[in-house]
């Protein structure tokens, strides 16, 4: 009978592997999702933020930079007034020294009357 070491592998030696990398966007917009369908007449935006921001702003269809506004760790930004079809919404987040950084752009349809 083989003896098994703490891997339980039967003595078999196995390198271990190095920690998984992930790379973590500063700001990111976790709702609406990728390609998410919005059917109400107002919407409110999340966004998160992985150190502390100054402040966040949201751009949609490149237009002007709206502020959010900051409550339970995250930042919210309510939407409403607008025009069906494709959207695409970034975020800006603010550091405390005056950098800025910016999500990935998002992309959602709105078809209202759902």
């Amino acid at each position: 009978m083989s003896k098994h070491n703490k891997s339980g592998l039967g003595g078999i030696a196995v390198a271990s592997r190095p920690a998984a990398v992930t790379h973590r966007l500063p700001v990111i917009i976790p709702c609406p999702k990728e390609q998410e369908v919005l059917s109400h007449p107002t919407y409110t935006f999340q966004i998160a933020v992985c150190e502390p921001a100054a402040g966040v702003m949201l751009s949609i269809d490149q237009g002007e930079w709206q502020p959010c506004r900051e409550a339970l760790g995250l930042w919210w930004f309510d939407w409403s007034g607008y025009a069906p079809g494709q959207h695409r919404a970034v975020a800006r987040m603010r550091m405390p020294d005056g950098t800025t950084n910016m999500s990935a752009a998002r992309y959602f349809e709105v078809k209202l009357g759902l």
